[in-house]
């Protein structure tokens, strides 16, 4: 209670000062003046304050000008009520003259259903509102079947494609059918190497059985080791001949005359099949009366048509020694021989030719022929037997030492013949006259 008191006390002491103070007059001499205008919803007046104490004084005072109203007008949207919007600038506003939403204008849109996706009824208002009902099932896709044959490295299969959209899948896969391999050989020539081609009608294709030619024809002459063989040579003027007597007589192969332009030898068949069923090896050749390149050829063809489908362990011969071909020009010639001999060749025959040491010499150009080609050369020697005369001999492989042998029990004279080349062996390990 005592502390109480102190401090009213000291309260009252503190205030004195201040009520003596107050009861001093001022003049308000010393005024300031200002304009107060009115607002939209204050008065305007106009206020004095004393600069000595500071008391203001009101007066002349102006009514609120009250709020300066601009209006606009919001129309209703489909779901937001329409209003108008009145402001003044002092920043007052309000919304008054509600109107309701005018509600959704609907636009009805259906889509069919598709072989995937429902169908539906698709609503909507311009204002961007929309919505789907009513819905249907997909329809299920509507295929066709098409079947693609299956190819040599492609599998076949069946294709199931939808006739409505782009929907489609592969059953009922086959396996590949493999290639069907044809082939075409070309046969190794004394100026180019042949080849086996494998094909298909799909483009595909390999080569392989490559043949280098200087492994089958390695020119005219070889090296003599001794003879081989001992053969004889026979055409339509040695008549009927006894060929077991022939094997029998030591004859180990036979060159048969084909024919010549005027005909087949009357006696070639006849010949050729009782050599081969005696078991003797077989050659042939073609006596030339040619005058020209073509005429080479012809021969060559009318002579591929007389052996199609025999076989022949020893070469067949272009026969070229006719004095009516002696004063034709050597280049000529010799492309005859090269005609004839490449155009056997390339069907597949080991072919040579048939000359003598004259014709070699004198008459074809030899350094064309000797390194491409087998040379039978015709040289007699004059005792009938055969002896290595001093040129063509060492090296040839086929060697007709005389025109009048005797063989057996026949009466009648042959050419005769030695070997020094394993033609058998050769041609048929190369494929070559049937084989």
């Amino acid at each position: 209670m005592k502390k109480v008191t102190l401090a009213l006390l000291i309260i009252i002491l503190l205030c004195i000062p201040i009520l003596f103070a107050c009861d001093k007059k001022c003049s308000h001499e010393e005024m300031s003046e200002s304009q107060i205008e009115p607002t939209c919803t204050k008065e305007g007046y106009i206020l004095k304050i004393c600069a000595d104490c500071g008391t203001e004084f009101k007066s002349n005072f102006v009514a609120a000008t009250g709020h300066d109203l601009s209006s606009s007008v919001f129309q209703p949207t489909c779901d937001t009520e329409g209003y108008t919007y009145y402001s003044c600038e002092c920043g007052y506003s309000f919304k008054s003259d509600f109107i309701p939403p005018t509600a959704h204008t609907l636009i009805a849109e259906t889509h069919e259903p598709s072989c995937t996706d429902e169908g539906y009824t698709l609503y909507t208002c311009g204002c961007g509102y929309s919505f789907k009902s009513d819905f249907t099932s997909p329809k299920g896709h509507t295929t066709v079947q098409k079947t693609t044959a299956p190819q040599c490295t492609e599998q076949g299969y069946t294709t199931h494609s939808c006739i409505v959209c782009d929907y489609s899948y592969n059953s009922d896969f086959t396996a590949p059918t493999g290639h069907a391999l044809k082939k075409t050989t070309t046969y190794a020539t004394s100026f180019s190497d042949g080849q086996t081609r494998y094909y298909c009608d799909c483009g595909y294709e390999h080569i392989s059985d490559i043949v280098l030619s200087e492994y089958v024809f390695q020119g005219a002459y070889v090296e003599n080791s001794g003879a081989r063989a001992n053969g004889i040579d026979v055409s339509k003027w040695n008549g009927e001949i006894d060929w077991d007597d022939i094997k029998a007589s030591g004859i180990d192969f036979v060159i048969i005359k084909v024919g010549s332009v005027y005909g087949k030898d009357p006696l070639f068949e006849e010949n050729y099949a009782g050599a081969k069923a005696a078991g003797l090896k077989v050659g042939c050749y073609y006596y030339s009366y040619a005058l020209t390149v073509e005429e080479a050829l012809n021969e060559a063809e009318q002579m591929l048509e007389w052996i199609e489908g025999k076989q022949f362990e020893y070469p067949v011969y272009f026969d070229l020694e006719d004095s009516t071909q002696e004063s034709l020009d050597s280049t000529l010639l010799t492309d005859m021989c090269i005609a004839f001999i490449e155009k056997l060749q390339s069907n597949g025959y080991f072919c040579g030719l048939y000359t003598n040491p004259n014709w070699l010499t004198y008459i074809l150009e030899a350094d064309r022929l000797t390194p491409y080609f087998d040379i039978w050369l015709a040289r007699w020697t004059l005792s009938g037997e055969p002896n290595w005369p001093d040129s063509f001999g060492e090296h040839t492989g086929l060697w007709q030492y005389t025109n009048g042998g005797t063989v057996g029990t026949h009466t009648c004279y042959f050419d005769m013949n030695i070997s020094y080349k394993d033609y058998p062996r050769l041609i048929k390990d190369w494929g070559y006259n049937g084989y």
